[in-house]
């Protein structure tokens, strides 16, 4: 890639800081906007892809610190945007093969501790 060029591929923009992928997303996205071109919504897409992994990746071991945090499935969900049931079955889903056995435990254990979820149910 060359100064001028744009990136193409999410590996383009790997070792960019968050903050500093997040403002060249906005930048090609209004670049695309005002001028239109292949560099912007390659631009775009490569940049798109890479926040998207970089925030999927940060998502179940997230979820956990909160949940060990102290906050409740049903917070967690509310923030999420997600039915407790779902974020539930997804951290169960992500933790195991992750994480030991014995953590694991301690991971369904904190879930199996939380109150009824079908309170304040969340999209589904």
């Amino acid at each position: 890639m060359t100064p001028t060029d744009g990136p193409t591929r999410p590996d383009d923009v790997a070792d960019v800081p968050l903050r500093v992928l997040a403002g060249t997303y906005a930048d090609n996205m209004l670049g695309w906007h005002l001028f239109g071109g292949k560099r912007y919504t390659l631009g775009v897409l490569a940049d798109g892809a890479a926040l998207t992994q970089r925030i999927d990746a940060d998502r179940w071991p997230t979820t956990l610190a909160a949940l060990t945090e102290g906050a409740t499935l049903d917070e967690v969900a509310a923030a999420m945007v997600e039915h407790p049931e779902d974020v539930r079955i997804g951290l169960i889903m992500w933790a195991r093969g992750r994480v030991s056995d014995t953590r694991f435990e301690e991971i369904v254990s904190l879930l199996d501790g939380e109150d009824d979820t079908s309170s304040e149910p969340g999209p589904r």
